[in-house]
């Protein structure tokens, strides 16, 4: 099991990378009880260069491959998290969000709302305050990967104050911290990703509806022809255990979606 630890503060070792490493302390001792090997790689973003998205859609029309910033870390970045079965996505808030180096990693990945490559990705996201919106921070982190298609395992914030020690994190948030760890190693364990939501088959159905009316050379229309997610017979990204009535009611709704969609 390969974790990656997507961490965004200037601080290396300040209140969210204690918070994830405490985290990432009892995944692995689950995996001891398991005799399942689980590991992580730590990714400090402040050490990589990403720059901020220009906007020019090149990656949402054409091919993420021809961004006009390809000479920075990008890349290198998401072929981390590809390689992962997991990924802990962290923030501290600044003025009421994530930090800017996250949301320019969160903006770069724009292409995979329309071009998913992370349905078997199980994300846990965490966020640090000194005070205030945990819960917008949060929301930020989820929704992002909600939208890449990720399956959705949790999310905690923890109020650390400007600094808490290592040992006062462990004694205040013990409790939640295991609570999350043990979401985020079952979900992998079992691969929780082969059940999707209702919501995200709903959504895998509407997008699919969309790039078959597309033109024939699009590159979102190309991307999911290749993936064979044009296909009647699939119904979504990977082979998953759904319900027969669950995908069923999911290609019903997202009929209505798109009506209403129109009507607006």
């Amino acid at each position: 099991m390969n974790i990656a630890v997507l961490l965004c503060s200037g601080r290396k070792k300040g209140n969210t990378y204690r918070v994830a490493s405490l985290m990432a302390d009892e995944m692995k001792a689950l995996g001891e009880k398991d005799n399942f090997s689980v590991e992580f790689h730590y990714v400090q973003l402040f050490e990589y260069d990403i720059k901020p998205c220009r906007g020019c859609r090149t990656c949402l029309d054409i091919n993420e491959a021809l961004c006009p910033l390809g000479d920075d870390d990008f890349k290198k970045i998401r072929s981390l998290i590809a390689e992962s079965d997991g990924i802990i996505v962290t923030s501290p808030v600044y003025v009421n969000d994530v930090a800017g180096v996250m949301k320019n990693l969160l903006d770069r990945m724009a292409y995979a709302c329309y071009r998913s490559d992370l349905p078997d990705k199980c994300v846990y996201a965490l966020a640090t305050t000194g005070s205030a919106s945990l819960g917008h921070t949060l929301k930020t982190i989820y929704g992002a990967f909600f939208a890449y298609g990720s399956y959705l395992s949790g999310k905690a914030g923890f109020i650390t104050g400007a600094q808490m020690p290592h040992e006062e994190i462990s004694r205040k948030y013990g409790k939640r911290i295991k609570k999350a760890a043990k979401s985020l190693y079952s979900d992998i364990y079992n691969k929780k990703y082969m059940k999707p939501s209702f919501i995200s088959l709903m959504i895998y159905k509407i997008r699919k509806k969309i790039w078959m009316r597309d033109k024939e050379d699009s590159a979102n229309k190309t991307f999911w022809k290749e993936k064979g997610w044009l296909n009647p017979k699939t119904s979504y990204y990977i082979p998953h255990q759904s319900s027969k009535l669950k995908v069923f009611f999911a290609e019903a709704f997202s009929g209505l979606m798109l009506l209403l969609l129109k009507k607006t």
